[in-house]
């Protein structure tokens, strides 16, 4: 998760290195980035930053540390569940906890889950 605008300032409280109106889908084009200016963005990112905008755990774990982002604004949650790489012959259970982690943000936010 990479958040935009208002959204990083409330979660990390300062305003995002690449611009407070900086959309990932509409601005991110890594082809213009040369190496000083993404270097001087990573700089500006400290490990904590990174450890509020990737997440790791149970479904439930997970769902915990997405909260905040959502309590601050976020609307979409795109989730790409790293498992398969790690345990490859293991897809339903990679579906599961996805399908679980969704369920369980879906009950919190007051949104239908599906039957």
């Amino acid at each position: 998760m990479w958040p935009e605008g208002e959204s990083f300032k409330r979660v990390l409280g300062r305003d995002n290195p690449l611009g407070a109106g900086w959309s990932y889908p509409r601005d991110l084009v890594p082809m213009s980035v040369s190496r000083e200016y993404a270097i001087s963005i990573a700089d500006q990112i400290t490990p904590d930053d990174v450890r509020k905008a990737r997440f790791l755990g149970t479904p439930q774990q997970v769902a915990d540390q997405v909260q905040p982002w959502i309590d601050a604004g976020a609307t979409h949650v795109l989730s790409y569940n790293f498992a398969g790489f790690v345990a490859p012959g293991y897809p339903d259970g990679v579906n599961r906890a996805e399908v679980e982690f969704f369920n369980i943000l879906r009950e919190r936010n007051m949104t239908s889950v599906p039957a």
